[in-house]
């Protein structure tokens, strides 16, 4: 099956935050390292809980989380964890 490809959104980013966004990436490979790529998905009251102290939606984590689920032939981050 082929992929279709990904269009951005918009065109808008904001540079001042570039830097927590590449901490957003190296957080998401250590979890992959450190569970040898198989992390499972956390239990609802977690995520219940780091909604109410990050003050985000439980929705948007279990989409984050979900996410790192999706089928990744090359097992890259964020593809399929074996």
């Amino acid at each position: 099956m082929k992929r279709m490809p990904f269009e951005r959104p918009t065109d808008h980013y904001d540079k001042r935050i570039s830097n927590i966004d590449e901490q957003i990436c190296d957080l998401i490979r250590q979890r992959k390292d450190i569970s040898d790529n198989n992390p499972g998905f956390p239990p609802f009251e977690y995520i219940s809980n780091w909604a109410t102290t990050f003050e985000l939606y439980e929705d948007f984590l279990k989409a984050v989380f979900g996410a790192g689920l999706a089928t990744d032939r090359a097992g890259k981050i964020g593809g399929h964890y074996r």
